[in-house]
C-alpha cells in the first residue's frame, strides 16, 4: 500500500486537470491516466510477490515441522536446503535453485510482456 500510495503521488496533475477540461469523468479519469500511470508499481509488486512466494515457507517449515508428515509441509526452498546441508548433495541443490531461478524469470517476462507496453523501466 505504501509503494501505491508513493506511485499515486507520483501521478501528474496536469493530465488529470486536462482530462477535467475534456469532460472525463471520475471513472474515466483513472482508467485512461491513474492506472497506467500506476503500471510499472504494480508490475514490481507483483514480481516481488511472485518471488515471495516461491520462497516462502522456510522457515515454518523447518522451525515448525521439519518437513511435515512424510513431507507435506516442504517447500522449493527447504527442499533445497535438505538437499544441500542435510544430504549434502550440492549439485542436486544447486540444479535445484537454479531451476527455480528459470522459472521466477519466465514468470517475470512473461508478465512484462503482459503488460509491457505500459511499462517505462
Amino acid at each position: 500500500m505504501v509503494l501505491y500510495l508513493a506511485a499515486l503521488q507520483n501521478v501528474p496533475m496536469e493530465l488529470i486537470e486536462a482530462a477535467k477540461i475534456d469532460g472525463a469523468n471520475r471513472w474515466q479519469r483513472f482508467r485512461h491516466i491513474t492506472w497506467p500511470s500506476l503500471a510499472p508499481v504494480t508490475f514490481f509488486i507483483l514480481t516481488i510477490g511472485l518471488i515471495q512466494g516461491l520462497q516462502s515457507g522456510f522457515d515454518a517449515a523447518f522451525i515448525m515441522t521439519d518437513g511435515g508428515p512424510y513431507g507435506s509441509t516442504k517447500t522449493i526452498g527447504f527442499y533445497i536446503y535438505e538437499k544441500a546441508y542435510r544430504l549434502f548433495q550440492m549439485g542436486y541443490a544447486s540444479a535445484i535453485a537454479w531451476v527455480l531461478f528459470a522459472l521466477v524469470l519466465t514468470i517475470t517476462l512473461l508478465n512484462w510482456k503482459r503488460g509491457g507496453k505500459n511499462l517505462a523501466i
